[in-house]
């Protein structure tokens, strides 16, 4: 009788697991993260890169400090090995100082696709701007 309660439970774990996360089966998540200066406080940007086929999405936020007046710039590269393949660039202008970001990135006709994501972040209240150290997340 245990056997069958454990089976049972299993079963029923493992489909309910299975259709709460309804992501493609390729597809798998890294987290993501960059900041202006090294100890973190200030402008940054953060959020999840959804691995795909041939492509990634990205979702999260890019944060700067409330009350600058200067925008602040989140920048995205996707590289199939040593080429670059796709930039996207998100800027936080206004008074708020979060702002969500959500897109894809990459080249849906790439065979092979994409594998490393560059990510860095800029103030733009300088020229050239104050840009923090580049982040890479791989496949």
């Amino acid at each position: 009788m245990r056997k069958r309660t454990f089976a049972l439970t299993s079963a029923v774990a493992l489909l309910l697991g299975s259709t709460i996360n309804a992501v493609p089966a390729n597809a798998t998540d890294n987290k993501f993260w960059a900041c202006v200066w090294e100890s973190c406080t200030g402008s940054s940007t953060s959020g999840t890169i959804t691995w795909l086929n041939r492509t990634a999405t990205l979702s999260g936020t890019v944060f700067k400090d409330e009350g600058v007046d200067y925008s602040v710039t989140a920048i995205f590269d996707a590289f199939a090995g040593t080429t670059k393949v796709d930039t996207q660039t998100r800027t936080s202008r206004g008074t708020d100082p979060t702002m969500s970001i959500g897109f894809t990135i990459g080249d849906p006709d790439l065979v092979g696709g994409i594998d490393r994501i560059r990510v860095q972040i800029c103030e733009n209240d300088l020229t050239p701007p104050f840009c923090g150290v580049q982040q890479n997340f791989w496949r």
